[in-house]
């Protein structure tokens, strides 16, 4: 093992031709699930860019309206004279029983889109110099470093699983947080109403689609503790988003004080958000060098960028 270590976004399979965009999967949804397509239409904001739809796609699974899917699902006329209370206790079996229907569609279909990937479509001309004997901590859940590169899986931690896992072991999600209603008015008075149970079970799809990366990291802390001795970091493909921005905090903690990173954009205007974002985790700009993945190609008259 060497004191390398190669942080994978899905930069590097884009860079490979594969069609791992959120617009793809957008897409897939739209041509193979119609119920899924209205749920995702009706229920959530998604934001798009450079007429790109589903852009920022894990960001805005934290747009989840809660409030929509308990009115939606909502059959209780608290007017009616045959109303009871009892009543309340069936609503929220359904909403759970609900929600876990959807979320089970969710993740599904997620899954299928992935595997439905063609890994085994990559041009040789695509090749990048990479290095088995490094480490790779990895947020793609396709295997083309196993496939392609001929990583060992040892060598790999896939952060947020992959298509070895169970479609539940597949990790996706927002890092947003919701407002929560205090327990008291000003006055003192409760703020509780006859469905403020039914109506906190309608968030379910909203904290099952949370990602924990602190909980992650700590699952994984025996991961980071064997960093100690890396003296490169070489990011291909991340767009360094607030979620996994984490991930880079305790990479840098754990790794050499001295360590050289080496960073991949691929716009313009990326090299200089993305090398202020690296700046920003405390990592001196004297120690920070920017690539294009393009220059690492073994085709490239550029490959020696990382000696």
């Amino acid at each position: 093992m060497n004191n390398k270590l190669y942080i994978i976004g899905n930069g590097f399979d884009l860079h490979h031709n594969l069609d791992t965009r959120y617009l793809s999967y957008q897409l897939f949804i739209s041509n193979q699930n119609n119920e899924l397509d209205s749920f995702y239409e009706e229920y959530f904001n998604f934001r798009n860019e450079n007429d790109s739809e589903w852009t920022y796609f894990e960001e805005d699974l934290g747009t989840f309206n809660h409030k929509a899917f308990f009115d939606n699902n909502n059959y209780i006329d608290t007017t009616y004279e045959g109303f009871k209370p009892s009543m309340l206790f069936a609503l929220e079996d359904d909403l759970v029983r609900e929600a876990e229907r959807v979320e089970e569609m969710m993740r599904k279909s997620f899954f299928d889109w992935l595997n439905g990937i063609d890994i085994y479509s990559i041009e040789e001309n695509k090749r990048i110099d990479l290095n088995p004997n490094s480490k790779y901590f990895s947020f793609n859940y396709t295997s083309v470093l196993e496939s392609f590169y001929n990583i060992p899986n040892k060598n790999i931690m896939y952060i947020h699983g992959n298509l070895h896992n169970n479609v539940e072991d597949i990790i996706i999600g927002h890092q947003s947080f919701l407002d929560s209603t205090p327990e008291l008015d000003e006055k003192g008075d409760s703020n509780r109403t006859i469905f403020t149970d039914s109506e906190h079970l309608a968030k379910i799809i909203f904290d099952n689609f949370f990602k924990p990366v602190e909980i992650l990291i700590d699952i994984e802390k025996q991961y980071f503790e064997e960093l100690k001795d890396i003296t490169e970091i070489i990011v291909l493909g991340h767009s360094l988003n607030d979620i996994d921005i984490l991930y880079f905090k305790e990479i840098s903690k754990r790794t050499r004080p001295d360590a050289k990173w080496v960073v991949s954009y691929y716009e313009a205007e990326e090299l200089n958000t993305h090398k202020n974002k690296i700046i920003n985790i405390g990592i001196e700009t004297s120690r920070i060098s920017m690539i294009k993945i393009t220059d690492l190609q073994l085709n490239s008259p550029k490959n020696n960028t990382i000696g």
